[in-house]
């Protein structure tokens, strides 16, 4: 009894107690069940490196403690217990706490564990220096100089621990007492309870003082470590007096202080608030507008700031309500005092704490864990849209590396590959794909045959968008479970609402096999699959099993002429869930060709011509006394349209165009050529503070152009449809990039135009796709989308000749006009059947004339009928019939259901993939982490509850 009570013994039983445990813990339980598989997931890049190394000196606390012990203090009862509760248990604190509960440090939470680390190791040095007064004055300034941060780094985190010290105590002593008043009913429950009980006692009882073992190194520890702290640095303060004297020692330590405090206050900064007041109203002025281009740095900081709030913080000010709970069910405060605690802890806990950049607009009555994050939600749902209004493009693609960086960020291998894969679209792998291609005269027929595998836990979908060249036509889409295919399931041509109905009600109702593939603009589509499914688990008798997931077979065909010398493979413009890599295999007609990693192309640009193809007159008529004749365009004499035409050009002033400024002043330059009286429409963002507004293009200053703020194709027309009201045009001209499709959230109405409206994309690169009154008011004017000014002279210059429908793509002038007057054209075209293989294209071709001979009647059933028909005939995807693959009964009577219906032909607007927002995975905050222990230590207590309770029932 006389040992226990002595202060040195207790001491050292506290520390040799402690580290078993730990070392115990973290060599049979974090290392082998945590460790390895961070180990695997680092190297497959799942998760930071960073996350493994806390995670490694964590483990390795515990072992250096001990050897520390022994080596060193062997004997020094007062330094082996400052060693660990000054700096073994700070430490590993201050590492769990990075490791388990932090995921993307913020700038201040950098700067306390980098003074805390730095500050416990100068603490260890002084610790283990049995010397001190043989060292110079330089090696004792630097020493102080840490333990001053750690000095500092220990007040703050004691107070921090402090808030937890009364409640905690407080429930020690409810258990303890409960505990004392169960025990005497144990005895009077029988004998035969009485006897359960007695062979419970050991794990109860051992359950119980861990508990209380737990609590109180909690309990204790705000008082240990501000006196071990302060007890240190009083001594590396007399000791470096003695060497540099008081003034400078002291002028050191304030030094350290005050850099520990500015550099905390000035980086514990959150730029939402002030960028959300900037955003708040839209720029009235031009100059307004100016105003805030000049802090772009501060709106990106912001926005980035609050959409990435719930990987950056635990909570949000005014929503961690937890300590008031405590000290009013534990310790008894009022609701008042409670309050001010918690606004105290608040402000210590402000690192880890979201600043909300707006009030909640209502109410919300939810539960206590999701009242936690309402405030981080609301905010990223807002910097999301404000985001994309200002900076012409979504946050999580703008800000791709930032936004991965932070899904990342977390030691839990699970919860970082789930995210990653959410935000970088690494759901599915394309196991294999090949392409075949057979040439056949003068086109060539290509199939595409890919075979996915989900690598998660749940169904998902592939998502491609992607552009064909102008004259190519989709001919086929089919789907397997099997790479057998007579057992795949065949697709059915059927009005593009009808399909995309059916699809999602398939897709988030029934869950069935289907897959939709659509054409969203002249050359853009869209193709999705559903569901790839998961891995199966098979379960045994001792373990369960991960299986492979059952692989998804698709193929897709599509025919196309030569264009630029060789066949040219569809451009991926994004994809959503699929990625491929080292493991995926391509083959190009049965021959090896591998992907490159290095880039996100989907295909091969290209694939040569292996025979010379040289075009020829060819000719289809159609049934409907309609007939294409398509002419070289080598020998198709074009007009010239020099001083003969009038052109509209709208040039959108979207914030993206400024990287294309320069392909903006050559395509100007050119067209003041052509048309030197040609009428300039300056569109307006809605926060660019003015209006849009027309201008000649003699007149405007090309090298003053202001790029600012997000618009969509379809107000780009808009706002010249308004401003252009009793003026005429031989063609409009909308000079734009990609960029602007996800801006429309809905089917706008455009209206119809009279002249060709021609969708000019300049830097290379087409825009996902369009609306589809867009894609209907471009087609039925008798404009198109092109790359360059010099396409659109070219193809207005083949239509100065107005008697005739005529178009210029792949090679070919397209003319369709009525049957008796086809042999005029090219008495020596060759005449094909409307069921050949070349008829395809000139099907398109019909299409297309025939929705800009009834450009008034397309909102007509009757007339999209008719279009329609054209499609199924020819077994191909256009603008108002899509492809659908259907795999039972139920799902194709209920297409023929919906394409009975009135708005078979009208189709939803569709966002790019399925969400906004990143996965969201709670994060626990930092009571939480420190009640873990204690939770955990009351295992035995809970269990001896549950127990007491079965015995008393039985």
């Amino acid at each position: 009894m006389k040992a226990l009570l002595n202060l040195k013994f207790a001491a050292a039983a506290l520390f040799w107690s402690w580290n078993i445990i730990f070392l115990t813990f973290m060599v049979l339980g974090f290392a082998p069940l945590i460790l390895i598989s961070l180990v695997q997931a680092v190297i497959d890049g799942w998760v930071p490196w960073s996350f493994l190394a806390f995670g490694s000196i964590l483990v390795s606390i515990p072992i250096l403690s001990v050897v520390i012990a022994v080596v060193a203090l062997r004997g020094h009862t007062q330094r082996l217990f400052a060693l660990g509760y000054g700096v073994q248990g700070p430490l590993m604190i201050v590492l769990a706490a990075r490791f388990f509960a932090l995921r993307e440090l913020t700038p201040p939470l950098v700067v306390l564990i980098v003074a805390a680390v730095l500050g416990l190791l100068a603490l260890l040095w002084q610790l283990l220096d049995k010397n001190p007064d043989a060292r110079g004055g330089l090696v004792r300034g630097v020493r102080l100089v840490g333990i001053t941060l750690l000095l500092g780094i220990g007040l703050y985190i004691s107070v921090f621990m402090a808030f937890y010290a009364l409640p905690v105590a407080a429930a020690i002593v409810n258990v303890v007492g409960d505990v004392l008043r169960e025990i005497p009913r144990i005895f009077e429950m029988g004998w035969r309870t009485t006897s359960q009980a007695f062979f419970s006692l050991p794990f109860l009882l051992l359950g119980f003082i861990l508990m209380l073992y737990s609590a109180t190194l909690f309990v204790l520890m705000p008082i240990a470590v501000p006196i071990i702290y302060v007890k240190e640095w009083l001594h590396a303060l007399r000791t470096a007096v003695n060497k540099i004297g008081a003034p400078a020692s002291m002028g050191a330590a304030a030094a350290a202080f005050a850099v520990l405090v500015m550099g905390y206050v000035a980086l514990n900064r959150q730029p939402q608030p002030q960028t959300f007041v900037l955003l708040q109203t839209s720029p009235k002025t031009l100059a307004e507008a100016q105003a805030l281009k000049n802090q772009e740095p501060l709106l990106r900081e912001g926005l980035l700031n609050a959409y990435l709030a719930q990987y950056r913080y635990t909570s949000a000010v005014g929503e961690v309500d937890h300590i008031s709970e405590l000290y009013k069910d534990t310790v008894g405060f009022s609701p008042d005092w409670a309050a001010g605690v918690q606004r105290a802890y608040e402000g210590m806990l402000s690192p880890l704490l979201y600043q909300p950049a707006q009030p909640l607009t209502q109410t919300i009555s939810v539960s206590w864990e999701r009242r936690q994050n309402t405030s981080l939600i609301h905010d990223a749902n807002t910097a999301y849209q404000l985001y994309e209004q200002y900076f012409d493009e979504p946050i999580n693609k703008a800000e791709r590396p930032a936004v991965v960086n932070a899904v990342r960020s977390t030691w839990d291998v699970n919860r970082a590959t789930q995210a990653w894969q959410a935000v970088d679209d690494r759901e599915i792998l394309l196991a294999k794909q090949e392409l075949t291609l057979k040439e056949e005269e003068g086109y060539a027929d290509v199939e595409l045959y890919e075979v996915y595998q989900n690598q998660t836990n749940i169904q998902q979908e592939v998502i491609y968008y992607f552009n064909l060249p102008e004259s190519a036509v989709v001919t086929g889409l089919w789907l397997g479970n099997s790479p057998d295919r007579s057992k795949r399931f065949v697709y059915k041509v059927s009005p593009r609402g009808a399909a995309q109905q059916v699809y999602r009600e398939q897709v988030t109702i029934v869950r069935r096999d289907p897959a939709l593939l659509e054409q969203i603009g002249p050359r853009q589509y869209r193709l999705r699959v559903f569901p790839i499914e998961p891995p199966q688990f098979r379960w045994d008798a001792s373990r369960s099993r991960r299986e492979e997931a059952l692989p998804m077979h698709m193929w897709l065909t599509w025919r196309m002429l030569p264009e630029a010398g060789a066949w040219q493979m569809p451009q991926l413009a994004e994809k959503r869930n699929v990625y491929w890599s080292a493991r995926s295999v391509r083959t190009l007609n049965g021959n090896p060709v591998p992907f490159d990693l290095s880039d996100e192309a989907w295909l091969p640009q290209s694939v040569p011509i292996a025979n010379p193809i040289t075009p020829t007159p060819r000719r289809v008529d159609f049934g409907n006394g309609q007939s294409v004749v398509a002419v070289p365009q080598s020998s198709f004499a074009a007009q010239s349209i020099a001083n003969k035409s009038r052109f509209a050009i709208v040039l959108d002033r979207s914030r993206s165009m400024g990287q294309h400024d320069a392909s903006v002043q050559a395509a100007l330059k050119q067209l003041l050529q052509a048309d030197a009286s040609a009428d300039v429409y300056l569109t307006s963002s809605p926060v660019r503070g003015e209006a849009p507004s027309v201008t000649k293009l003699s007149d405007l200053k090309l090298d003053n152009i202001f790029y600012f703020g997000g618009q969509d194709s379809a107000e780009l027309l808009t706002q010249f449809a308004t401003l252009s009201k009793g003026q005429t045009y031989d063609a409009v001209i909308v000079l734009t990039d990609d960029s602007g499709y996800e801006l429309n959230k809905e089917n706008r109405e455009v209206g119809a135009f009279a002249v060709p409206i021609w969708m000019v994309h300049l830097g290379g690169a087409l825009p996902l796709g369009y609306d589809d009154k867009m894609v209907e008011a471009i087609q039925a004017s008798g404009g198109g989308v092109v790359m360059t000014v010099d396409d659109v002279l070219a193809r207005m210059a083949a239509r100065a000749d107005s008697s005739r429908v005529v178009d210029l793509s792949s090679g070919y002038a397209w003319v369709t006009l009525p049957t008796e007057q086809a042999a005029a054209v090219s008495a020596e075209a060759k005449l094909y059947k409307p069921g050949d293989g070349f008829a395809s294209f000139a099907a398109r071709r019909l299409i297309l004339a025939e929705m800009q001979r009834n450009k008034g009647k397309l909102s007509q059933n009757e007339t999209l009928d008719y279009l329609h028909k054209i499609a199924v005939a020819q077994s191909i995807v256009t603008p108002y019939s899509s492809m659908i693959v259907l795999v039972n009964d139920e799902q194709r009577r209920r297409l023929e259901e919906l394409e009975k219906n009135g708005d078979r032909f009208q189709r939803e607007k569709e966002q790019v993939g399925e969400t906004q927002q990143p996965i969201v995975t709670g994060v626990p905050e930092p009571h939480e982490w420190v009640l873990i222990g204690i939770a955990v230590a009351m295992l035995g207590w809970y269990a001896w509850k549950r127990k007491k309770t079965n015995l008393a029932r039985a």
